[in-house]
């Protein structure tokens, strides 16, 4: 498997971009689904409720045992996969609940289905379902939430062509370049595809990371050299 290998500053502009794009303030609750994201609490000031999870096996968690947890701790705050929040979705809407408390969930790891969007507004009616997109690599990179797929909703054919994952983040930096296998050892030279076009995906800025540990072939698949920064390929 190949290594990530973080460079220093990195965390931080991670946390920075998290707080500010969904103003998350000192004081909050947190209940991480994906328990690695508890590791962005303590930079964030947020309290971590430890939900009744196994690891190995999340998509096979109670939502009765999820939804209890986020009523009575007083959550504010959740991210979890499209896969755990549809069964927690479905279980307060079979039962009449929602989470008042919750001013925001953050959904990723796959693309959120259109019923999920469409439950949010009942589902969180004092918050606002989100979706960031990224890789391990470079994240987060982009973001949508719910009121915006709402508004998209009105063009009939905006979900056919595929699943819109939202704007990219102050910092961040995205270009879509020709379809390629082959290693791209730099920007130079590459040309940028118009709007419109169907292409590779590639992102700078200060959450991407530079290379794989110990996995040369892998950096020389993944990352394009642009002066001294990197561009990843997504």
């Amino acid at each position: 498997p190949k290594g990530v290998c973080y460079e220093h500053g990195m965390f931080e502009a991670q946390v920075r971009l998290i707080r500010d794009t969904y103003a998350i303030e000192p004081g909050e609750i947190d209940l991480p689904m994906l328990p690695i994201f508890a590791l962005f609490n303590p930079a964030l000031g947020m309290t971590t409720v430890v939900p009744e999870i196994d690891p190995r096996r999340p998509a096979a968690a109670d939502p009765a045992a999820l939804v209890q947890a986020i009523r009575q701790e007083k959550v504010t705050n959740s991210f979890g996969s499209p896969t755990l929040w549809r069964k927690v979705a479905r279980h307060c809407q079979e039962n009449h609940l929602t989470l008042p408390t919750l001013r925001r969930v953050l959904c990723a790891g796959a693309a959120v289905p259109a019923d999920l969007w469409a439950a949010a507004p009942t589902l969180l009616p004092n918050g606002r379902l989100h979706s960031p997109y990224g890789a391990t690599e470079a994240l987060p990179l982009a973001t949508i939430a719910s009121d915006e797929i709402a508004a998209l909703a009105a063009d009939p054919e905006a979900f056919a062509r595929g699943a819109c994952v939202g704007r990219a983040l102050p910092e961040i930096e995205i270009r879509i370049i020709p379809l390629s296998d082959a290693p791209i050892p730099s920007l130079s030279g590459v040309r940028e595809l118009p709007a419109g076009e169907v292409g590779e995906i590639i992102v700078r800025g200060p959450v991407v990371t530079r290379e794989y540990d110990g996995r040369a072939d892998a950096t020389a698949l993944a990352k394009i050299a642009d002066g001294d920064t990197i561009w990843h390929r997504l």
